[in-house]
């Protein structure tokens, strides 16, 4: 990609989750292949995750496992669960801090909603695994990499997060209004 592709300003990710969650819906998320090809979607649901929530893989400290989450903010955040299902996050914030976003749901031209509805399927989609964990999400030259909308926020409502057990009447959901 040449040096015209628009990047987010300096600072969009520095601030926390909750105020970087509902900005991110209508930017999208652009998945590049070994073999040159780039698959980009919009982002249309997302979750924040805060340091001091108990439902954050940050809340207890830096692990192997979430030492992503502790950069500064404009990384990915890429986890395994389930046994079955990888997960991949924003990471906002300053570095250190423990914070993210959750993709939750992309529109992806010529795949099926039911394909990109959910952070295992997302994932799946787009063939995001560990292997991404850590990448820059603001070089538009890498494997994984954010782009800034070029319009408003879109229309969207709040509710709580899904999955989880721990402060989950949180209204931490942001969802592209259809």
């Amino acid at each position: 990609m040449s040096a015209a592709v628009p990047r987010f300003p300096h600072g969009f990710f520095l601030r926390d989750a909750l105020a970087v969650a509902p900005d991110l819906l209508g930017c999208a998320l652009a998945r590049r292949f070994s073999d040159g090809r780039v698959v980009t979607g919009m982002i249309t649901e997302v979750e924040a995750y805060l340091p001091d929530d108990p439902a954050c893989h940050a809340h207890r400290g830096p692990t192997p496992r979430n030492a992503a989450m502790f950069l500064a903010g404009g990384h990915a955040y890429v986890y395994f669960i389930y046994g079955m299902h990888f997960c991949v996050n924003v990471v906002t914030g300053p570095a250190g801090r423990g914070e993210a976003v959750l993709l939750r749901a992309l529109c992806v031209d010529g795949l099926p909603v039911a394909r990109t509805t959910g952070p295992g399927r997302l994932c799946r989609a787009l063939d995001i695994d560990r292997a991404l964990d850590g990448a820059d999400l603001t070089d538009p030259t890498g494997p994984l990499f954010l782009l800034p909308r070029s319009g408003p926020v879109p229309g969207f409502t709040t509710t709580p997060r899904i999955g989880i057990r721990q402060n989950a009447d949180a209204l931490w959901r942001f969802v592209v209004k259809p």
